[in-house]
């Protein structure tokens, strides 16, 4: 004995979900209000189906609509609309049909011609990406996670007791994440709620998602993503930040990341859709990122864009240049110098003069500096109060740097004792060719706006040579090391 979930043709048995029962009392196992369903579980105790008299069938194509269908085979004759629908029970919707269906057509002699619009009601094929686009894009983002999609084969998962389900992997695609969770994507609702849940039920580690109707793919990409043990996707209107010193903050629209709490402050992906490729992130920034466990996925539309070209090695400098000497007072020598001032070590400097007060005195100035009329002195330690306001009046600032003051302390203070501009703080710089708030690089530096010349921003850190290579070919600046 033989039968089939599914009323109509039987040409439709070789389906997507076979579910092969072991007694022939499981048929009973499943309750009525399965027959009829489109393209559902069979039972394989089937027999060669019969194709209505003189019927022919034609397998749906990609980008296929019905009334263009019935045009092309039937030109003016076209069969009533009601008779089609009575030849293809299977189909639940033929405004909706679907690429890999198959579609009785009755025979084409004596058909009168169609009382009924054979288009009424029937609209055309979405104008968004197919579906098989839409799977090409699925499977690079997530692949770019390492999970694998597979649309080939079948897939079996025995059901204790009761027998096996075999999936048709060409119809449904399986993505098999790296956590052990395995998705399927359900996109023509073939298999029945109630036996996805025994399925569900019995292999805790398999989940079915149903795309909506015409929805994007990263509402796809989410659903997969979110029905795993460990990954989670959300949605993001505002820019995220990875990283620090230097970090990288630039806008997104959704991320990927661990569930874990402890890890989710680092997201696995990043996927930025943007207007144009002059907005993606350059290859060096996209590289480091990748390198500290973050995948940026760009998109222009509905296309995935490739992931960018490291930078070759460069014969240049990989590291910012470096302010010479490793105490306070050199490196303010060098900075100084390089900032037009003239600057001598271990000067001794008059407070008193014995032509003009009848006696002397002088101190050590560990570091002297000037430029024009403006002198200034570094002492490390503190002079009596009326000895600075002698040198203040006559033109010589005194700074005093402790031998334990670190240099960017050291720094800040002579900088504002010679009145030169700058600030403190973290300073973005935009890396992206278009759009500057659409990828900046953000880390801490002193900013030194000296009059007349490029800017220097001083760093305490090297900055991996990637980055470094992503923002030396701008000069408009110069970044230094000070320490």
């Amino acid at each position: 004995m033989e039968a089939t979930l599914t009323e109509g043709v039987g040409m439709y048995a070789r389906g997507i979900f076979l579910l092969f029962l072991f007694a022939l009392g499981a048929p009973f196992f499943f309750p009525p209000d399965v027959l009829g369903k489109e393209e559902t579980a069979r039972l394989v105790f089937t027999k060669t189906p019969r194709l209505p008299k003189d019927s022919t069938v034609h397998v749906v194509r990609e980008g296929e609509w019905l009334y263009g269908i019935l045009r092309r085979e039937y030109g003016q004759a076209m069969p009533r609309l009601s008779l089609v629908r009575r030849y293809n029970p299977h189909i639940k919707d033929l405004n909706k049909i679907y690429p890999g269906q198959r579609l009785i057509l009755p025979a084409k002699a004596d058909q009168p011609p169609a009382t009924e619009t054979p288009g009424l009601g029937l609209t055309e094929t979405s104008k968004g990406p197919s579906w098989e686009d839409r799977m090409a894009v699925l499977k690079e983002l997530l692949g770019r996670m390492n999970a694998v999609v597979n649309r080939q084969g079948t897939h079996y998962l025995p059901l204790p007791d009761v027998g096996q389900v075999v999936v048709d992997c060409r119809l449904v695609p399986m993505v098999h994440f790296n956590d052990g969770t395995i998705v399927f994507i359900d996109t023509n609702r073939r298999l029945p709620d109630h036996l996805k849940e025994l399925v569900e039920k019995t292999w805790p580690s398999y989940r079915f998602v149903v795309p909506a109707e015409n929805e994007s793919v990263l509402d796809t990409l989410m659903k997969c993503v979110n029905a795993t043990k460990n990954f989670s996707m959300k949605a993001r209107r505002a820019p995220c930040t990875i990283g620090e010193k230097p970090a990288v903050r630039m806008t997104a629209s959704a991320l990927i990341t661990k569930k874990d709490p402890k890890e989710e402050k680092t997201p696995l992906q990043v996927v930025r859709i943007i207007e144009s490729e002059e907005e993606r992130l350059p290859g060096p920034v996209f590289h480091y990122l990748k390198g500290r466990g973050t995948t940026v996925s760009e998109m222009v539309g509905d296309k995935v864009l490739p992931v960018p070209n490291p930078v070759p090695p460069a014969s240049g400098p990989s590291r910012p240049d470096r302010l010479m000497g490793s105490e306070s007072r050199e490196i303010l020598k060098d900075l100084l110098h390089r900032l037009g001032y003239e600057t001598k070590k271990d000067v001794d400097v008059g407070v008193f003069d014995m032509a003009r007060d009848g006696f002397n005195i002088s101190i050590r100035a560990d570091l002297f500096i000037a430029k024009g009329a403006d002198r200034l002195i570094v002492v490390s330690r503190r002079l009596p109060a009326q000895f600075s306001s002698i040198l203040k009046a006559r033109k010589t600032q005194v700074v005093t740097i402790t031998g334990g003051e670190p240099p960017d302390r050291a720094i800040v203070k002579v900088l504002k004792a010679l009145g030169i501009p700058h600030e403190e703080g973290p300073y973005s710089f935009p890396v992206s060719k278009k759009g500057a708030d659409a990828a900046r690089v953000v880390f801490p530096v002193i900013r030194v706006a000296p009059e007349g010349g490029r800017p220097l921003f001083l760093v305490d850190f090297d900055l991996p040579p990637e980055l470094y290579r992503a923002l030396a070919g701008d000069t408009d600046f110069q970044l230094l090391r000070y320490r």
